[in-house]
């Protein structure tokens, strides 16, 4: 069973990746100027934002193995859970994530995420956001959740 919740996280974590990717194009397009998600696998992997095409890619590499990380942790961490509040537990996911990775980031004095400014926090935020509830969706797309129980 271990073995098939890492599949799906797996699973889960890439599409999560491939949303926060379209997510971060979108926000270009409308007017968000900030480091994006590429930029934040290239943080990862360099402890900075490096420049060039290899460096994006590497980010990119960096960004979806991250991801994907992130959606087996989520199945290991909620074995058996139900449909009940499922997009609220992918959401509350998520914003931990996304609180857990500032907070190691400023305590760890990693100059890319001290210098981020509130815009570019709230960038992160949403995205954060977006990836715990497509990932909590993708689990209920693959047969992952099951029916809550009838109380009655």
């Amino acid at each position: 069973m271990v073995g098939d919740r890492a599949v799906y996280g797996s699973m889960a974590g890439a599409v999560g990746a491939f949303v926060q990717l379209i997510y971060g194009l979108v926000g270009r397009i409308i007017g968000y100027s900030g480091p994006d998600f590429v930029d934040f696998g290239k943080i990862i992997l360099f402890y900075g934002r490096r420049v060039g095409l290899q460096g994006w890619f590497m980010g990119l590499l960096a960004l979806i193995v991250w991801d994907i990380f992130l959606g087996v942790l989520f199945t290991l961490l909620i074995p058996e859970t139900t449909r009940r509040f499922l997009w609220f537990k992918g959401a509350l996911y998520g914003a931990l994530i996304w609180f857990f990775v500032q907070v190691v980031g400023i305590l760890f004095g990693v100059p890319a995420i001290i210098a981020f400014i509130p815009q570019t926090l709230f960038f992160y935020l949403m995205g954060a956001l977006i990836y715990g509830i497509v990932i909590a969706s993708m689990l209920h797309i693959l047969g992952y959740v099951r029916q809550p129980k009838d109380l009655s």
